[in-house]
């Protein structure tokens, strides 16, 4: 399991590079084009799964994050489940809270049902769904493009 912090802090990680690098190293697999996946990877108290968006098309690094213990990870392969909207405002919430407690945040600075957002100056962290693919989890989404 690897540490979410010391690839956050790692400035070099951002680059295409790095992420082929840890792909050699079989750390991630790539998923679909400029998408790569690392299977477990330990954010504080909790296991999560990683997608991994380097900058490309103009489009900036993000990561994904998907908590391996929620109802949401568990529902991934039922589309009926995974598209209950009762569980993914739960979700939100309690993901929303968690972080919240975990980082020492403020209040938010978009507050909906279904997407919790704080800003800083180096880009953005985003807690939501979305109701085309039903995708959902915690969103690190830099400004570097």
């Amino acid at each position: 399991m690897i540490c979410l912090w010391e690839w956050i802090l790692k400035k070099a990680f951002v680059r295409v590079v790095y992420t082929t690098e840890l792909i050699k190293r079989k750390a991630v697999n790539k998923i679909m084009p400029n998408h790569y996946l690392v299977d477990s990877v330990a954010f504080f108290d909790k296991k999560f799964q990683v997608t991994i968006r380097p900058v490309c098309y103009g489009f900036p690094f993000m990561l994904h994050l998907v908590d391996k213990n929620s109802q949401y990870y568990n529902a991934l392969n039922d589309w009926n489940a995974r598209t209950n909207i009762h569980m993914l405002n739960d979700s939100v919430k309690s993901l929303s809270d968690w972080l919240k407690e975990s980082l020492n945040l403020e209040t938010p600075d978009t507050t909906e049902t279904d997407m919790m957002r704080w800003r800083f100056e180096w880009g953005r962290v985003s807690v939501s769904y979305e109701i085309k693919s039903f995708n959902h989890g915690i969103y690190i989404v830099w400004n570097i493009t």
